[in-house]
């Protein structure tokens, strides 16, 4: 799906991407302040300037993390023994699920606190920041003989009604996988309100559904790995999860991780190897269907509330084109479970493929209410400002993203440059998109920004657009926004067309731009909507904002 979901970064860089990120911020900031007085003055922080920017995008009123009942994870500091960095990462990550087990409890996941905004800041200015009333926080040490340190505390922010609670003992490393049901119970008591245990939560930790230390830490690194934004960490995860499901093939944990890795691979593919043909495409996304449907019932036959189960059948749904049945079941997830931190970030780019703008904006604000620093809800917010014209709170958006670490803005960045014609920044931004993870050259685009900026060069780049061979064509779904920019409306309209044969994928998000009108108004656009079954949701839910019923058929503009 998206950018990203992807995304995002480690402890070894922290104290550089800190530096940087308050560069930028300084950067940007600097335009609102005035000149330098005659005497010193205190300049904003660039933490006060993304606290403010989101204040006034949520409309918070003052002492909203005191009203609040929330926790915010950090990541746990490692010792600087052998494993412990991969033990603390993996145990902060494994917190998310049991911790949103406990009714009516907001959590923030240690994902979003190693921003380097989150991460510059002492704990009762995150608590303040992501309006939580508690931090958890803490240290990882692996000692010899398998055996950990644990230093772990939930601390209460400034004004907050409840206590927290404390961990400092020794444990075997065999108790580790044990760990973050225990936080979750200990941190449900402090807050007075009892962890919900799902039906299949005492099949899920008895003895035999545990892994050996060895292997546990394993798939706790394989993990991280495989969140990160490089194909070959992508393949080191595989590696690992090889090794554990060779020894435990029916550990589900590590079953999704792998099924979700080997997807991120499949949509990435290395330029240089021989591009797959369309057959050996089509069997594959076959096989990764019918898998990922197997996986989803063994989860939910254990677990009727197991997330990875209905996340797996949403991405089926959608790549069988059955949009309202993954909207129906996004909808009973997020009724069930508002407070799930990501959901709602998925549910508003879902609705955003199929052209619920709006909808997609209240989905993206809800969820910056669970989480204020979510990357994925402030694209979808940005997204959704640019394609309503909205410049000046689009620009703001994209930089609020950045600075939170979202690092594959895409298209949303490339069209604001655009809008300004700033051919520089133009040029930057979409050798940024075309180059990210590595993968793909730019040679190319000096030639067709000369396009976007000099007519009597559009032919030139429109040639060179056209030459690119079909795998690369393919990767960015043909162009289909460089042609509409450049005007060339019928090349961008039949790459619309023939991606519309293919399985739906997260181009669609970038359809309802403005720039795009003449294509949404050409006669076979809607043709290749309904092809992508977009217009039976429409049927289902109503239309969306940029089309309408026309007798029997449906216009856009």
């Amino acid at each position: 799906m998206s950018p990203r979901p992807p995304l995002l970064r480690w402890l070894p860089l922290a104290a550089l991407l800190v530096l940087l990120a308050a560069a930028a911020l300084l950067v940007y900031a600097g335009r609102f302040w005035p000149a330098p007085p005659a005497a010193p003055a205190r300049s904003p922080e660039p933490v006060d300037l993304v606290e403010s920017a989101l204040q006034r995008v949520l409309q918070r009123t003052p002492g909203a993390a005191q009203r609040a009942r929330g926790v915010a994870v950090r990541p746990f500091a490692p010792a600087a023994s052998a494993g412990s960095a991969e033990i603390a990462g993996g145990l902060c990550d494994a917190l998310t699920l049991p911790l949103v087990r406990i009714p009516t409890l907001r959590v923030v996941p240690c994902s979003a606190t190693r921003q380097p905004v989150a991460a510059a800041l002492d704990d009762a200015r995150l608590a303040r920041l992501l309006a939580v009333s508690h931090v958890i926080g803490g240290s990882v040490e692996a000692l010899p003989g398998e055996r950990l340190r644990l230093r772990l505390a939930m601390q209460p922010a400034p004004g907050s009604d409840r206590p927290g609670w404390q961990i400092d003992e020794e444990m075997p490393l065999a108790d580790l996988q044990g760990l973050p049901q225990r936080i979750a119970a200990a941190t449900g008591q402090a807050l007075g309100q009892a962890l919900e245990r799902p039906a299949g939560a005492a099949a899920a930790t008895a003895p035999q559904a545990m892994l050996p230390p060895a292997l546990y830490t394993k798939y706790l690194r394989a993990v991280q790995l495989g969140q990160r934004e490089s194909i070959a960490d992508w393949r080191a995860s595989l590696g690992l999860l090889d090794e554990v499901l060779a020894s435990a093939p029916e550990h589900m944990p590590s079953l999704y991780v792998h099924w979700t890795v080997r997807g991120r691979l499949a949509g990435n593919r290395d330029p240089n190897a021989p591009p797959p043909s369309n057959e050996q495409m089509a069997a594959e996304r076959e096989a990764r269907r019918v898998e990922g449907l197997a996986l989803a019932e063994r989860a939910l036959a254990a677990d009727p509330d197991d997330l990875r189960g209905h996340w797996l059948l949403t991405s089926t749904a959608v790549v069988e084109r059955r949009w309202a049945d993954a909207l129906d079941r996004l909808d009973a997830i997020l009724q069930r479970h508002p407070l799930l931190p990501g959901y709602s970030a998925v549910a508003a780019r879902i609705h955003l493929h199929v052209g619920y703008l709006e909808r997609a904006r209240a989905l993206a604000l809800a969820a910056l209410q669970v989480n204020a620093l979510d990357p994925a809800a402030l694209e979808v917010l940005a997204l959704v400002a640019g394609m309503r014209g909205e410049d000046a709170l689009h620009r703001e958006l994209l930089e609020l993203a950045r600075q939170v670490g979202h690092t594959g803005l895409g298209y949303s960045d490339l069209i604001e440059a655009h809008r300004r014609a700033d051919w520089p920044e133009v040029e930057r931004r979409l050798t940024a998109w075309v180059t990210w993870g590595g993968k793909y050259k730019a040679d190319w685009v000096p030639g067709y920004v000369r396009g976007l900026a000099e007519p009597a060069q559009r032919d030139a780049a429109v040639a060179t657009l056209d030459a690119m061979d079909p795998a690369t064509r393919r990767h960015f779904a043909s162009y289909f926004i460089e042609y509409a920019l450049l005007g060339a409306h019928e090349r961008a309209l039949q790459s619309v067309q023939f991606h519309a044969t293919l399985p739906p994928a997260v181009w669609m998000q970038w359809l309802w731009w403005p720039e795009l009108a003449p294509v949404r108004r050409d006669p076979g656009f809607v043709p290749a909507l309904q092809r992508l079954g977009v217009t039976r949701v429409w049927e289902q839910r109503g239309a969306p904002e940029l089309c309408e019923r026309a007798g029997a058929d449906w216009v856009c503009r």
